[in-house]
């Protein structure tokens, strides 16, 4: 779950800040390829892969402090039109 959270986060900060405004998921799929060894340093990164009018496609991926990828997740995003409260 936190694996998800994670991913989820990164995506959403990522495509928010090209527009300041709000978006909803659209689709999310997250595919979990290993698992991580307790106590270790997981890094995620999110990207925007490709900006349309109103939808965005997003990937993130975490990985592991040996680079190890944990999770790989894609979604698309819509833009509501609202703005960021500040």
């Amino acid at each position: 779950a936190s694996c998800l959270v994670g991913s989820e986060m990164c995506i959403r900060d990522s495509i928010m800040t090209l527009r300041q405004e709000m978006v909803v998921t659209v689709n999310a799929t997250i595919d979990y390829l290993s698992a991580a060894a307790a106590g270790s340093t997981l890094t995620t990164v999110g990207k925007v892969d490709r900006l349309g009018g109103k939808l965005a496609f997003c990937s993130a991926e975490m990985t592991d402090e040996t680079g190890k990828v944990i999770v790989r997740a894609h979604c698309v995003m819509c833009f509501t039109g609202r703005a960021l409260p500040l």
